[in-house]
């Protein structure tokens, strides 16, 4: 899904799901299975690429900067107990958000804009910034959802989530993001 949203016409910035749901993945198993999990991470987002019909040499160019951003998250995330009491408050569940959604992307972002610049696909000015601002945008939305349903387990995070005034406010969310996504892209001068 983070493949297919990154490749429709370019709006505000494209914004990635993708690595905050690794992240999360990862901050929420043990140490010793991240080797096997970051692999599967990595090859879902090479064969989704390959799927979209990129070549071989296009689709793995993402996947270092993509693979860091996700272990510098989860380590992140791991090294201060983070993730163990985050919806206490607004304290832990910021803290979360910068260690989770704001310091994991600029290693993403760095190295896959040095990376696509390497290769001559783009200027890195023009990529980092909007790599940054979709990475970010997605965890934010991802990461906290993410982290609950794998702390609390799905039955559990699903009873307290799925109630009629959060669908209600669900819906309310959707259509503010259909109606940004419509209505604020670049319009052309004529």
């Amino acid at each position: 899904m983070a493949i297919h949203l990154s490749r429709q016409p370019v709006s505000i910035a494209t914004v990635w799901f993708a690595n905050a749901a690794a992240i999360a993945v990862l901050a929420c198993r043990p140490a010793r299975r991240w080797a096997e999990l970051l692999g599967a991470v990595v090859a879902g987002n090479l064969g989704a690429n390959l799927a979209y019909g990129d070549p071989l040499g296009v689709s793995a160019t993402f996947l270092p900067a993509n693979a860091i951003e996700v272990l510098v998250g989860a380590c992140l995330l791991r090294r201060g107990g983070a993730i163990d009491h985050f919806t206490d408050g607004a304290g832990p569940f910021m803290r979360v958000l910068l260690t989770g959604a704001v310091w994991p992307p600029l290693a993403g972002a760095t190295i896959g804009a040095a990376t696509i610049h390497w290769h001559g696909y783009a200027r890195f000015t023009d990529v980092w910034d909007d790599w940054y601002v979709g990475s970010v945008l997605g965890s934010i939305a991802m990461l906290p959802f993410a982290l609950a349903a794998l702390k609390r387990g799905w039955p559990l995070w699903a009873a307290q989530v799925f109630t009629l005034p959060t669908a209600a406010f669900a819906l309310l969310c959707a259509g503010v993001a259909l109606f940004a996504m419509t209505w604020l892209q670049p319009r052309s001068s004529t």
